[in-house]
C-alpha cells in the first residue's frame, strides 16, 4: 500500500509540473502572437499618399488631352491658336472624358486660365466676375448652323461649362458652411435640385422634342436645360456672395404666376398637333411628366427655403420669376435655331 501511494504521489507531482510547463508555454505563445500581430500591424502602416503638386497635375492633364484628341471643332484660322486649343480641350473633356474627368473643376479652370489669364484679388466678387468673363470669351466664336456637328459640339462645350460653374459654387458653399445643420440642409437642397433638373428636362423632352431623332434635337434640349442651370448657378452665387445683383431679372413674382402656367399648359399641349405613336409620347405621358416637373420644383423650393432661412437669404421671388419665364416659353422658343444661346 505505501508503494502504491508513493507511485500515485509521483504521478500527481509530474502532472503539476506538466501543467505549469503548459501554462508557461501558452503565455509565451500569446506574447509572441501579440508581438507578431503588432509587427504585422506595423508593417501595413504606410504613409498617406503625397498630394500632387500643381505642376504634376498639369502634366497629367496635358498627357490626357494628347491621348484623347478625338473630338474637335475645325475652325481653321477663325480664332487664335490658343483659343482653338481651349475649345478643343473642353470638347474632348466632354466627349472623351468619364464622369471623373468631366467633374474635374481644377482641370477645366486650368484650361480657362491658360486660354484667358485674368488676375484677381482674394475678393470673391472678383473671382465670380473672372469665371464669367473667361466662359464668355471662350464661347465667343461662330459656328455654321448648317454644319450640324459644329453646333452640337459648341452646345456640348456650353453644357460642360454650365455644369462646371454650378460645381464650382457648390464646392465653395460646402467649404463656407461650418455649421452641421446648415451643411445637412445644403446637401438636401442639392439633392432636391438634381431631382428637379432631371424631371424638368424629361418633361421638356417628352412635351416638345418627342421621340423623333434629328440633327439638332440635343442642341435644343440643351437650350432648355441651360435656362434651368443658369437659374441654379445664380441661386448658388447669390447664397455665397449674399448679393442679389447676380440675378438677371429685376422683378420677382409669387407662386400664383407659376401655378397659372402649370394649370394652363395641359390645354396648350392638347392643342398641339400629335404625331404617330412611334414618333411621339401620349398625352397622358406628357401630363405625367409635367406633374413630375411641378412636384419636384415644389420640393426644391421647400428645400431651398429651409436653407435660405438659415442663411438669411430671400431669393424665392427671383427663382419663381425665372421659372415663370421658362414656362411661358417652353412650347415654342427653345427648339428654334434663332433662339440658340451659347
Amino acid at each position: 500500500m505505501p508503494k502504491i501511494y508513493r507511485i500515485y504521489k509521483l504521478i500527481i507531482n509530474v502532472s503539476k509540473v506538466l501543467l505549469v510547463a503548459s501554462i508557461a508555454m501558452l503565455t509565451i505563445a500569446c506574447k509572441n502572437g501579440n508581438t507578431n500581430k503588432k509587427a504585422i500591424s506595423d508593417s501595413i502602416i504606410v504613409d498617406a499618399p503625397r498630394e500632387k503638386s500643381q505642376a504634376e497635375l498639369i502634366c497629367e492633364w496635358e498627357a490626357w488631352l494628347q491621348q484623347n484628341d478625338k473630338y474637335n471643332i475645325y475652325l481653321y484660322d477663325a480664332v487664335p491658336a490658343k483659343h482653338a486649343w481651349a475649345i478643343n480641350s473642353l470638347c474632348n473633356i466632354f466627349y472623351a472624358g468619364d464622369e471623373e474627368i468631366r467633374s474635374n473643376i481644377d482641370m477645366i479652370q486650368w484650361v480657362l486660365d491658360e486660354f484667358c489669364p485674368i488676375e484677381t484679388s482674394d475678393r470673391e466678387k472678383q473671382q465670380y466676375e473672372k469665371i464669367e468673363k473667361q466662359v464668355s470669351y471662350l464661347l465667343n466664336f461662330e459656328v455654321d448652323l448648317y454644319q450640324g456637328y459644329e453646333v452640337r459640339r459648341k452646345s456640348a462645350i456650353s453644357r460642360l461649362l454650365h455644369e462646371f460653374k454650378i460645381k464650382v459654387y457648390e464646392e465653395k458653399l460646402r467649404s463656407k458652411f461650418k455649421d452641421k445643420e446648415i451643411n445637412r440642409l445644403f446637401e438636401a437642397e442639392v439633392e432636391a435640385w438634381n431631382k428637379y433638373m432631371e424631371s424638368t428636362s424629361d418633361a421638356y423632352g417628352k412635351i416638345v422634342l418627342r421621340k423623333e431623332s434629328y440633327s439638332l434635337k440635343y442642341v435644343f434640349w440643351n437650350n432648355y436645360d441651360f435656362d434651368i442651370m443658369d437659374q441654379r448657378y445664380r441661386s448658388l452665387v447669390c447664397m455665397f456672395l449674399n448679393d442679389y445683383s447676380v440675378w438677371s431679372v429685376d422683378n420677382q413674382c409669387r407662386w400664383d404666376e407659376v401655378g397659372y402656367e402649370y394649370d394652363h399648359l395641359p390645354k396648350k399641349i392638347k392643342q398641339r398637333r400629335s404625331l404617330p405613336i412611334e414618333y411621339d409620347f401620349s398625352y397622358q405621358e406628357k401630363i405625367d411628366a409635367l406633374n413630375a416637373d411641378a412636384q419636384t420644383f415644389k420640393d426644391f423650393l421647400n428645400a431651398h427655403s429651409a436653407l435660405a432661412i438659415k442663411l438669411g437669404i430671400n431669393d424665392e421671388g427671383y427663382l419663381l420669376r425665372h421659372k415663370s419665364n421658362t414656362m411661358e416659353k417652353i412650347l415654342d422658343y427653345y427648339d428654334r435655331s434663332e433662339s440658340l444661346r451659347f
